[in-house]
């Protein structure tokens, strides 16, 4: 390729102090330098003797093997002389833009790639005692993220880590490891961001849930972590890496995270906001699945989810609306071609690892929402040749009799789903009172209604339930118990239930727990830590396990966390696992065991001792 050299530049290679570096000549008459694996840049003018430090505004990315650079791409437009060039190497797919003697990274996209940084290690923090991790596939979160960095050309790992690990090493550490950070695991992170810090001497990146919701504190609490990020990664996660990917320690070169929105970097003299009140978002709707280009066998082993919303409008007052109130979806084009490009991956695959993932999970909150660009999405999924596991959607999308039957009459012919089809519904509870105070939509009528006609399709209807909250009492405790025992007992077949909680988790940033410290119930939350640092108390932060409920025996009975005297005469575990197995009589004598060993433990108390006597007598009465 020919290239003219008063107006084009031309890359070739030298030594330097025995170093390999790179000339970049310009039109200028200057000379740019780097070496590579250095972290300065030299410069120098035409037939000038002189070197000086280069301005970060210059900053080159060079090759460790010039001799392979036989050849430079340029794209050119530069009717001005302000024009911009861009410049092509064979082997790369990061871009240089040159114009008026200087040459910057442009800001990146996929397909480009990173030359010092090439491995990224993505941390699934997970915890085996937690039933919810025995059947999880790999995380949406991770598996999107790893198809946006393999798209830019980094080599990337998604790395199970076990909460609690005690391993004093970090073997074969990546030039970069990421953390999604939830406020649950957030102690566990701590201590293994410190781990790989300091073992493995990397670069470590914390993003999701809590650093969306309190930034400042995450970042005061683990000193360990180089980059605190915010947002959704596809807005800034690439960009946070080119930034890194420049001297960390050269207050010269902090210009580099100027224009990524919601970071903190810090370093060894300090360090940078950079739009830290911003939490970027994908905002045109189009939430793609890039992970679904770069499926692995180990992606895959428990079922692939792929999600074509984000956003909730809905008002639950435990919820955090961490990915906001406004619903951003998808088009159906997009779903289809995201579904299209996982199929085409899994037939690539061996056989071993087609018989991993025979279905997939559409990951929505809501996905009947909008009932109609529910159903489209099915089709789209029938369409490109696969079935789906389950759906989930929530009683307030499905209380008109008309959509409800619109729906199910099209999801039970069975050419969606793997099997008899599932719907998952987020109802958390099943009396007025607490469906109420939940913020939840709908009413244990509307509830009724759906599980009869769930039962009637043929449909299996899973029911999230929370089991209690802080206003949690005998009575309405038992008000439910019956509602779930009529309910299993009259479709035994299709209502299934999950207590997904035996205590309502109220986040800090929720109106739950606002409403709890106003009303004097603190002490009713219940604490893993309270995150502080001295002198600095407005950094001071609660890590919530869950909140209470007042009468000590029903929380021993709810919450096998519960630290109470109690515990020592009540099988908590004993009773939710009744209730997963739709034992609901068995669950209900077993709240009656406990009930009444409250009952013989107060003699003195007459008062009270007559009200849960009542209780008792009630739900006698009722069976």
């Amino acid at each position: 390729m020919m290239i003219h050299p008063d107006t084009q530049p031309v890359l070739h290679a030298s030594l330097l102090d025995g170093i390999c570096i790179v000339r970049l000549f310009h039109a200028v008459n200057q000379e740019i330098w780097r070496a590579p694996g250095r972290d300065i840049l030299l410069f120098r003018q035409m037939n000038s003797t002189a070197w000086t430090s280069g301005d970060a505004n210059s900053l080159i990315w060079v090759t460790d093997q010039p001799d392979q650079m036989d050849e430079v791409i340029v794209q050119q437009g530069y009717d001005s002389p302000e024009s911009w060039r861009e410049i092509r190497v064979p082997g790369w797919r990061l871009p240089l833009y040159c114009g008026c003697g200087t040459g910057v990274t442009g800001k990146p996209k996929p397909g480009d790639t990173i030359r010092r940084l090439k491995t990224v290690d993505l941390i699934v923090l997970q915890d085996h005692r937690d039933v919810r991790w025995r059947s999880m596939g790999t995380p949406l979160t991770q598996l999107t993220l790893k198809g946006i960095l393999a798209a830019a050309g980094y080599r990337v790992r998604i790395r199970r880590v076990e909460a609690g690990d005690a391993a004093e090493g970090w073997r074969d550490p990546a030039d970069v490891t990421a953390f999604s950070v939830f406020e649950d695991q957030f102690e566990d992170v701590v201590r293994l961001v410190h781990r790989v810090k300091f073992n493995g001497g990397v670069w470590t990146i914390l993003g999701g849930v809590m650093i969306n919701l309190v930034p400042e504190h995450s970042a005061a609490h683990c000193p360990g972590a180089d980059i605190i990020l915010r947002g959704e990664a596809e807005e800034n996660l690439i960009s946070c890496l080119v930034g890194l990917d420049a001297d960390p320690e050269d207050p010269g070169q902090m210009f580099r995270f100027a224009g990524v929105p919601g970071l903190l970097f810090r370093n060894s003299w300090g360090g940078i906001w950079s739009h830290f009140d911003q939490v970027p978002v994908v905002r045109d709707g189009a939430v793609d699945n890039p992970g679904m280009a770069w499926l692995e066998p180990a992606d895959q082993k428990n079922g692939v989810e792929f999600s074509t919303s984000r956003g909730c409008p809905r008002t639950c007052v435990f919820c955090s609306h961490v990915h906001g109130k406004a619903l951003r979806r998808s088009h159906v084009a997009q779903v289809q071609k995201d579904v299209r490009t996982a199929v085409e991956r899994l037939r690539n695959l061996d056989e071993a690892a087609k018989r991993f993932c025979p279905v997939f999970n559409i990951n929505d909150d809501d996905l009947f929402l909008d009932p109609d660009r529910g159903l489209r999405i099915l089709d789209a999924c029938r369409d490109e040749g696969i079935r789906i596991w389950g759906i989930q959607t929530s009683i307030a999308a499905m209380k008109s009799k008309k959509i409800r039957t619109m729906i199910l009459n099209r999801i039970v012919s069975r050419e969606y789903f793997v099997e008899q089809p599932v719907i998952w519904f987020g109802t958390d509870a099943f009396h007025p009172a607490r469906l109420k105070r939940l913020g939840k939509g709908g009413t244990v009528e509307d509830i009724r209604a759906i599980a009869a006609d769930v039962n009637t399709s043929g449909c299996r209807g899973y029911h999230y339930w929370i089991v209690t909250d802080a206003a949690s009492d005998w009575a309405e405790f038992f008000e439910e118990l019956e509602t779930l025992r009529v309910m299993v007992r009259s479709f035994p077949g299709t209502f299934r239930l999950l207590p997904n909680a035996g205590t309502l988790v109220p986040y800090p940033s929720t109106p739950v727990y606002a409403r709890r410290l106003a009303d004097g119930h603190q002490s009713q939350i219940i604490l893993r830590h309270w995150l502080h640092i001295p002198d600095v108390s407005e950094l001071d932060y609660p890590l919530v396990m869950h909140e209470r409920p007042e009468d000590d025996f029903l929380y021993a009975l709810v919450e096998p966390r519960a630290v109470v005297g109690e515990r020592l005469i009540v099988d908590s575990r004993r009773f939710i696992q009744a209730v997963r197995e739709g034992a609901m009589e068995e669950a209900i004598m077993e709240a009656m065991s406990v009930l009444s060993g409250e009952i013989a433990g107060m003699p003195r108390e007459q008062a009270r001792r007559e009200e849960l006597e009542r209780v008792k007598q009630c739900i006698m009465n009722q069976w």
